[in-house]
């Protein structure tokens, strides 16, 4: 990791909602393992590939999307966002999800999550709440124009599983039947 941030090539404005690096990491390595071509599949969503050196850089959340987008059409894998998502947990949120981690209790984890992921996405949102004694999250993208949300989704949901498993333990399991 280099110290100083760096840019992506495709300017935000401030009306673009944005997100941490750090979430896409594990994309690389399984495009690498399908036999894509990491560095065009970058280029040709406008990304400088050094934007990953950092996982506290930013790029819009507009091209989060095309770039999850492209990556599953060039793969031929339909659910590359779950398979992302599922490779990230509290460790894609930088110190926030350490913070997360070492809450004293799940409750307190969920609030500071919640409070915490405008520092790794804006331009969407995330809920924490209980419902009989059941612990629930949920994601939702706001952002307009963006190629596709079910790829984000699919990873978003993924991560948020993985967060309550390291919350809960080993041992959790959804409620979904």
């Amino acid at each position: 990791m280099t110290g100083t941030p760096r840019r992506p090539t495709r300017r935000q404005t401030d009306n673009e909602g944005s997100v941490r690096v750090g979430v896409l990491m594990p994309l690389a390595d399984l495009l690498l393992g399908m036999r894509v071509d990491v560095a065009e599949l970058l280029a040709d969503v406008g990304l400088d590939p050094t934007v990953f050196d950092d996982a506290d850089n930013r790029i819009a959340i507009t091209v989060e999307h095309r770039l999850l987008a492209l990556a599953a059409r060039r793969s031929g894998c339909d659910h590359i966002g779950l398979l992302v998502g599922q490779r990230g947990g509290l460790q894609i949120f930088g110190l926030a999800g350490l913070l997360v981690r070492y809450s004293p209790d799940v409750q307190t984890g969920r609030t500071h999550f919640r409070a915490l992921s405008a520092n790794s996405r804006t331009g969407s949102k995330s809920r924490a709440g209980a419902v009989r004694n059941v612990a629930t999250l949920s994601w939702q993208t706001f952002q307009p124009g963006v190629e596709t949300a079910g790829q984000v989704g699919d990873a978003a949901l993924a991560v948020m599983f993985n967060m309550m498993r390291e919350l809960c333990g080993p041992d959790y399991v959804s409620g979904a039947n």
